[in-house]
């Protein structure tokens, strides 16, 4: 049949006759065909009429949800394509053209079609999750947040509760509860009236209020504190609140007030206070362990509690308090009793031994603060030929009741909270007697307050000016003094704790320090621990885990930092060698993760030389031998139990 004899009309009812009728859905309607009476303007009117694939089927899944195979056939169905737009595709302006470059015929209309159909029609047939979530929030308007701001408000902020349990009280006030995630970006759009995490950029703008609990500790105290004039000028000295126990807690202050005034007093032949520290105005040598050294060898206890002997940490606790007995008893000099440095470093202690109990006890059986309370009432003991009016005597008796309500409700009361106001309390009578807020033993209270009981007050840079300025008064001392070497100890350590990352200023001041501290050591004849050893001991650590980090900024790499200590101090004495055996188990654990076998191997020799010698200059009961048929395992952790338990069993010296 010839293209040129046949009319429209006849092609019409061939194309249609010759289709098989396709079987509908309920919900579709018989396929509208074009009417004859179009005005339809055929591109190429010489194409072959028989080339046209009539019968190839087409999936109309964009359309309709139902898959099903439908001949595709000049006209399209009403109901799919929208009235608008089938009138629109049989207007007579409208042409279609068929494209002869490997298109037929029905390829064509239906691109057509679907073209022309609204994208937010099958929005509205089938909306995707991510529609229904943004239908969800447009339900949820502003002014039902603000109709509900108060009372959110007062559950999630007063009350303390957490977003969960908010979330669930208030979940029959709306019409569509909000998700997590809404709560969070509307608190964040409140401000920080709305936030509990108290931090150094949000602190100055949460309100002032009795009944709110943020979640940082001494959070009164720190809306509270603020600086007046240039941080060079002004020192500020940190307080905390005070806790709710029925104790004569100002009989306490008043004994460290009327203590000071008897130790500083400018006739009595007791201590007087130095340019750099406080100094024994006697002549009898002090042959007891100073109370920074006493807290520089307690430091050593989070690393032997993670050893394998535990009998170690025994002799480590042994020794403090056999030091501590030695200044209490009634025989030692008067001045070893009325040292100002108890006030000073014996929290710090105490610190040390919580910080133990708290982080997970490091493997050891009992964690309720157990250490810390037989190591309270050992010292209750040495503290009973004191007179009542010495602070640290009253200080032991008030502190008994606060552990053991800390222990029985820990939710209600925290130790720690305790120690926090007492040592903000010492330090504030240290600056009132000695009314000097710039002297470095005050600087040195401070920035360990700071740092000690996460005190987010802007002070950082107020401290660091004034350690600055005492560095240039104290140009005329040998910077390998002890003195010297102490007062750098002091800056580094009070800058540590306030930068993260890598500063360049602070690996200067670190380098600078383990140089001086290095010459002392090597001027020593008998390496003995003390605080300029440990100088020298903080900034190797500190170095060696920077240039382990980040190895391209430091002059040594952090294998040849910890090296030259462990060979260093391993000719020193007991507590020298348990640093070094704690450098080389660092160095065991790096050259493992780093897959340097040879050098794993030799440094697990090193360390089990350095224990045995450790365990030889200690005087050790015999560890437990293994029984026949016992496996490893069970004697490993047979003899842990059994170590642990001996650390618990300290005699009363």
């Amino acid at each position: 049949m010839d293209w040129e004899n046949t009319s429209e009309h006849d092609l019409e009812i061939a194309v249609y006759l010759s289709l098989p009728q396709p079987e509908h859905p309920d919900y579709a309607a018989p396929g509208h065909l074009i009417n004859y009476n179009d005005n339809m303007i055929i591109d190429n009117p010489q194409i072959n009429f028989y080339n046209f694939s009539y019968n190839r089927s087409v999936e109309l899944n964009p359309i309709s949800p139902f898959q099903y195979q439908q001949p595709v056939h000049v006209g399209m169905d009403s109901t799919m394509l929208g009235f608008n737009h089938v009138d629109y595709a049989q207007s007579d302006t409208h042409h279609l053209s068929f494209h002869t470059a490997g298109l037929s015929f029905h390829q064509d209309f239906a691109q057509m079609a679907l073209s022309l159909v609204d994208s937010s029609y099958f929005a509205q047939a089938m909306p995707s999750e991510a529609v229904q979530q943004r239908r969800r929030f447009d339900r949820t308007s502003d002014s039902d947040w603000e109709a509900r701001k108060k009372e959110i408000r007062q559950i999630y902020i007063k009350d303390n509760l957490s977003l969960k349990e908010t979330m669930k009280r208030l979940e029959g006030s709306w019409i569509q509860s909000p998700t997590a995630i809404m709560y969070k970006k509307r608190f964040k759009s409140w401000g920080a009236e709305f936030q509990k995490n108290m931090t150094r950029s949000n602190a100055i703008f949460i309100p002032n209020e009795d009944e709110r609990q943020p979640r940082r500790r001494q959070a009164q105290e720190q809306r509270n504190i603020s600086i007046a004039g240039p941080p060079t000028r002004q020192m500020i000295v940190p307080t905390a609140s005070l806790p709710n126990l029925e104790m004569p807690l100002e009989a306490f202050v008043n004994n460290i007030r009327t203590f000071l005034g008897r130790v500083f007093a400018k006739s009595a032949n007791s201590w007087r206070v130095d340019k750099f520290n406080f100094q024994s105005t006697s002549a009898s040598p002090r042959w007891t362990k100073s109370w920074e050294l006493l807290f520089h060898q307690s430091q050593e206890a989070s690393i032997l509690a993670r050893g394998e002997r535990k009998g170690n940490l025994k002799f480590m606790l042994e020794d403090i308090l056999f030091s501590i007995r030695a200044r209490f008893i009634t025989e030692a000099n008067p001045l070893e009793r009325n040292d100002p440095y108890a006030l000073v470093y014996f929290f710090r202690i105490l610190m040390e031994f919580h910080d133990i109990r708290r982080r997970g006890s490091q493997r050891m059986e009992i964690n309720r603060q157990d250490l810390l309370r037989v190591i309270l009432d050992t010292t209750s003991s040495f503290a009973d030929e004191l007179p009542r009016e010495h602070p640290l005597a009253g200080f032991l008796d008030l502190v008994k009741t606060p552990l053991q309500e800390s222990q029985l409700e820990p939710t209600r009361f925290r130790f720690i909270e305790f120690l926090s106001w007492s040592h903000s309390q010492i330090l504030r009578a240290f600056k009132a007697q000695m009314n000097d807020a710039k002297h470095p033993v005050i600087l040195n209270m401070t920035a360990y307050h700071l740092s000690t009981w996460r005190t987010y007050v802007p002070t950082g840079i107020s401290l660091r000016a004034e350690y600055e300025i005492l560095q240039c008064n104290s140009e005329f001392l040998d910077p390998s003094s002890e003195e010297a070497i102490k007062l750098l100890l002091d800056y580094a350590t009070m800058v540590s704790n306030n930068s993260q990352g890598l500063d360049l200023q602070l690996v200067g001041i670190m380098e600078e320090l383990h140089g001086h501290s290095l010459n002392w050591i090597l001027r020593q004849t008998q390496l003995q621990f003390q605080p300029t050893t440990y100088a020298f001991i903080f900034s190797t650590e500190w170095l060696s885990n920077k240039a382990y980090e980040f190895p391209k900024y430091l002059y040594s790499s952090s294998y040849e930092y910890l090296d030259e200590a462990i060979e260093i101090l391993r000719h020193g004495d007991s507590d020298c060698c348990i640093w070094a055996a704690s450098f080389s188990k660092r160095m065991k654990l790096w050259f493992k993760n780093s897959n340097q076998k040879e050098k794993f191997q030799f440094e697990i020799k090193r360390l089990h030389h350095l224990t045995v010698g450790l365990e030889t200059s200690v005087v050790l009961a015999s560890p437990r031998m293994r029984n026949p048929g016992e496996s490893r395992r069970k004697h490993r952790t047979a003899r842990r139990k059994m170590e642990e338990q001996k650390v618990f069993e300290l005699c009363r010296l």
